[in-house]
């Protein structure tokens, strides 16, 4: 029987053995390494922290600045003036993203601007619109506001050549005052032309309200029936003996319809219906078998003279007396020729709107004093 051994004082008995293998000594307590101080742990902390966030800046940094680079070689490439642009980047200045910002933004505005140049009839307004595309050409975003200042006042002025043309084609005996009155205005000043909106309005109701009222007067007036019109040659006498005096002009549409009426006179009561007389004659003629398109038909009938030439979209009529210029019907058929091919798509399917023809006031005029050239017996 086995002895049991006697515990001494302060020493553990052996652990329990499995199988009678004897268990290893408990190991010597593990060493208890020295703690660091809270406030130097935060410091290191904190450190550290910094450095992430110092690398983190910088390279969102470098990154922006590659973007803006890249930025900054397209626009050069495509004219841009970036001078400013370039100095804010090689300085790092934090405002340099705002200011590319703006600068895009003002490029494309230039571009719109360009656009909406390109896009207006600046017929007339050449030296206006050259001076507008010349700063829109040196693609200086900067010019941006300027560019756009002149651009409304070429706009205003568009619009006030226009309503010139319209007022041209507005003109009667009882209307002409008026429209003088407000061409001079408005040609002395075309940013009056949206404040005369109303004023410009009137002036077209009351000439449609006067040429319906003279025009039934004139039909309404007994006349002496025509008994013969004789139509000679569209060619006139190389050295006329009488000067040709154009006391009125008429524009119509190919089919008769009237669009204006020029004149450089003062009219009666009586003369106006004369006027409007004369009208309907050209209207018949011109859908009678004897008339001639594209050729110059002289009507000779009551002492005078009316002369009648067409396009292809529109039909000028003159009321003169004396001999007819060798000049006439080259001078009428280039007028006609330039109006139809300014207006032409209006008139290829002209709805009645006289203010939808932009050209033919203009033209007109410009005939008109021709013919006073041709009554001194010069030539154009």
């Amino acid at each position: 029987m086995a002895r049991r051994r006697s515990k001494k004082k302060g020493q553990e008995a052996p652990q329990a053995t499995i199988e009678g293998t004897p268990q290893p000594a408990p190991e010597a307590e593990e060493i208890q390494r020295p703690q660091a101080e809270p406030a130097q742990q935060a410091s290191e902390s904190g450190k550290l922290g910094s450095a992430v966030s110092k690398v983190v800046s910088e390279t969102k940094l470098e990154i922006e600045d590659e973007k803006l680079q890249s930025k900054l070689i397209e626009w050069e490439a495509e004219g841009y003036q970036v001078d400013k642009l370039q100095e804010l980047l090689t300085a790092k200045d934090p405002q340099a993203g705002k200011a590319f910002d703006k600068f895009e933004a003002a490029a494309a505005e230039l571009a719109k601007l360009k656009s909406e140049l390109l896009d207006l009839n600046i017929s007339g307004l050449d030296s206006e619109a050259d001076d507008i595309n010349r700063d829109v050409n040196l693609k200086n975003p900067y010019l941006v506001e300027d560019i756009k200042a002149k651009l409304a006042l070429l706009k205003k002025k568009v619009k006030a050549r226009d309503v010139l043309y319209d007022l041209d084609g507005l003109v009667l005996p009882s209307t002409k005052a008026r429209v003088e009155a407000a061409k001079k205005r408005l040609t002395e000043n075309p940013d009056l032309v949206d404040e005369m909106a109303v004023e410009i309005a009137d002036i077209r109701r009351e000439y449609k309200e006067a040429y319906f009222v003279e025009g039934v007067q004139a039909d309404s007036k007994p006349r002496e029936p025509i008994v013969t019109k004789k139509v000679e040659s569209a060619r006139a006498p190389d050295k006329p003996a009488n000067p040709m005096l154009v006391s009125d002009i008429f524009l119509l549409y190919r089919d008769g319809k009237f669009i204006s009426h020029h004149t450089t006179r003062a009219t009666s009561r009586d003369e106006q219906s004369e006027i409007f007389a004369d009208l309907r004659t050209s209207r018949n003629y011109i859908r009678s078998p004897k008339y001639v398109a594209g050729r110059l038909n002289i009507v000779t009938l009551n002492g005078k003279k009316i002369l009648v030439q067409s396009g292809k979209n529109v039909v000028v009529v003159l009321v003169m007396k004396g001999d007819v210029n060798p000049w006439t019907e080259r001078i009428v058929g280039k007028v006609v020729n330039l109006l139809e091919k300014e207006d032409g798509p209006v008139l290829a399917n002209w709805s009645g709107d006289v203010a939808a023809l932009r050209s033919s006031g203009k033209y007109m005029t410009a005939l008109l004093y021709a013919c006073m050239k041709l009554a001194k017996g010069g030539q154009p």
